[in-house]
């Protein structure tokens, strides 16, 4: 597993490389990012300009190379993490499942960070106080269609027990699932899937269980990264 505690992504590099696997010059792949020339792509590359998360999205699907944070990734784009740099998302290796659960110890393990600045954490979330918010990669279907298996979720970590109906990332008894709970009469913790294929797998906790419990966030947003096929 790799530290990542004191890195982030040259996202500028991840553009060239995407670009270039892809055959394309950067007015080539301007225009079919809907822009007239070639200055604000060689300004991503040089790092100068930030990218908008939403484009980077658009550049993986055009040229098929992942998003930096959501794959293994390589050494080369990786580059030392200035202490005042912009704002920080991290991404957690936990494997939440949507379905039976996967052990993961009592809490996820911080595998990648990606910087985002503040202009284009206000396009994606309309906030750029994004203090308590990480990332998570969600692992099934059984939560679909709220949370679509190929997705990444934000997830609010300054929420450790359940104030609300909702969904949750938490580990139980050494699992970690993230499922809807409910907090039901005599404080019985209801847990479901929206996908009701899955019906069977819902189940309770009792009070008595509390202590097996461990609330990592609430689910915020979910963003979808199934990829659209153009043809």
């Amino acid at each position: 597993m790799v530290d990542c505690k004191n890195m982030e992504f040259n996202i500028g590099q991840w553009v060239k490389q995407a670009r270039e696997k892809a055959n394309k010059s950067q007015e080539q792949l301007a225009l079919d990012l809907g822009y007239k020339g070639k200055g604000t792509v060689s300004a991503w590359e040089k790092n100068t300009n930030a990218v908008p998360f939403d484009k980077m999205l658009e550049i993986s699907k055009i040229t098929g190379l992942p998003l930096p944070y959501a794959s293994n990734g390589s050494p080369s784009v990786i580059v030392s993490d200035p202490d005042d740099g912009p704002i920080k998302l991290k991404l957690y290796d936990v494997a939440a499942s949507c379905g039976s659960g996967h052990f993961n110890g009592n809490y996820p393990d911080l595998i990648r960070t990606i910087s985002l600045t503040e202009d284009a954490a206000l396009e994606l979330f309309g906030t750029a106080n994004l203090k308590d918010v990480q990332m998570i990669p969600p692992d099934g279907d059984s939560m679909e269609p709220t949370i679509p298996a190929k997705s990444i979720c934000f997830i609010k970590t300054n929420i450790d027990s359940i104030s609300s109906s909702g969904i949750y990332l938490f580990t139980f008894q050494g699992a970690t699932f993230m499922k809807r709970l409910f907090l039901g009469r005599g404080n019985i913790i209801h847990v479901s899937s929206d996908n009701r294929f899955y019906e069977k797998g819902d189940f309770t906790i009792n009070p008595d269980e509390i202590h097996d419990l461990v609330i990592h966030g609430k689910l915020w947003k979910a963003m979808s990264l199934d990829m659209i096929n153009l043809g």
